[in-house]
């Protein structure tokens, strides 16, 4: 583009420097030593001659700028369409594109548009699903923070009234009336059991939906806190071994997100009362290990009983290019194991 332009302007201004001096030289031959003028300056030969460059003298400044209008009007309109593709991504569309046909100084600026364009959309699309995470995060809170006002407190209350009404029963007014209500022992029994069953999975439902702090604690103390709740809250011995690793943000949020979900399946579902926590690292390479005493399931039974929560698992372990194995057996838990590798380690 600069080139064209600058072209332009040679040519007018050598075509124009040119003619003068051909006029001048043309005037000066006419001219005798004693500043007399040999020809007469209106004679046909030298009249038509002046009269040629004259005419030349003015078209060569037109035809340069003809010349300079050509290439001048691609450029503005090249510059309109990229000042029209600015404002459609100020009105918000971002999926606004520019062709680019030369490679000039306009045609890096659309290229630049371009990249800052798909970059702009990346961008918004990353802000939306964090945006949409956070909003799935507030809402999980909101439903713990229920369930922990409503339900959970009903639950407690419901066990020790139904405690009560046990021990009433076993003391009786009188050996008749002992007798009469012995009838309905089992039943409150049952009542009893399954009321404590109902607290203890809601406890460990509200695990499940706790909010995880990455922010303000590294990943050993957020599952050193994990740990801790389980021991607390539901009385599950958890045995830890966790040593000091250097992981992405990522890989950090990924593998407590997949603490969380095992503890719960673990007990949940695995019934466990023990849990072995294991992280640590070998040569740039990180592994993690939760293993359970709980009753464990055979392993065709994944996808039917815990395929969901491995599938996720392991979609989180391959977005890290790692590897996860589970070991299932009856009676005897479960076992899994997650491998990153070094390439996802960050010095």
């Amino acid at each position: 583009m600069q080139g064209r332009i600058t072209f332009s302007y040679t040519v007018i201004t050598i075509g124009t420097v040119l003619l003068v001096e051909i006029l001048t030289i043309t005037f000066l031959a006419s001219v005798t030593e004693e500043g007399r003028v040999t020809t007469p300056l209106f004679s046909s030969a030298l009249f038509g001659s002046v009269l040629f460059f004259v005419t030349l003298l003015f078209l060569i400044p037109l035809i340069g700028s003809w010349f300079g209008y050509l290439s001048t009007r691609g450029v503005i309109h090249r510059l309109r369409q990229l000042a029209a593709a600015l404002s459609r991504i100020a009105a918000g569309d971002y999926t606004c594109r520019l062709a680019v046909h030369h490679k000039d100084e306009i045609g890096q600026l659309e290229r630049h548009f371009n990249v800052m364009a798909t970059q702009l959309t990346e961008s918004l699309s990353q802000c939306r699903q964090l945006a949409e995470q956070n909003a799935r995060l507030a809402e999980r809170a909101r439903i713990a923070r229920e369930l922990h006002d409503a339900v959970s407190q009903d639950l407690f209350s419901l066990r020790m009234a139904v405690g009560g009404l046990h021990s009433a029963v076993e003391v009786g007014l009188s050996t008749r009336d002992k007798f009469q209500l012995q009838n309905l022992l089992p039943y409150i029994g049952t009542i009893e059991e399954t009321a404590g069953h109902m607290l203890h999975e809601m406890r460990a439902l509200l695990l499940e939906l706790r909010p995880l702090r990455l922010e303000q604690q590294g990943l050993g103390e957020a599952l050193e806190d994990l740990a801790n709740a389980y021991r607390t809250r539901l009385e599950i011995a958890v045995q830890t071994e966790i040593q000091p690793v250097s992981l992405s943000p990522e890989a950090e949020h990924a593998i407590l997100r997949i603490a969380q979900e095992a503890f719960t399946n673990a007990v949940r579902h695995g019934e466990a009362t023990a849990l072995t926590v294991v992280l640590e690292e070998r040569e740039q390479q990180v592994e993690f290990q939760i293993s359970d005493n709980g009753k464990g399931f055979a392993l065709e039974e994944v996808r039917d009983r815990h395929g969901l929560g491995l599938r996720l698992m392991r979609e989180r372990v391959q977005e890290l290019d790692g590897s996860l194995s589970l070991v299932s057996v009856p009676k005897q838990g479960t076992r899994i194991h997650i491998h990153l590798p070094g390439e996802k380690v960050h010095d």
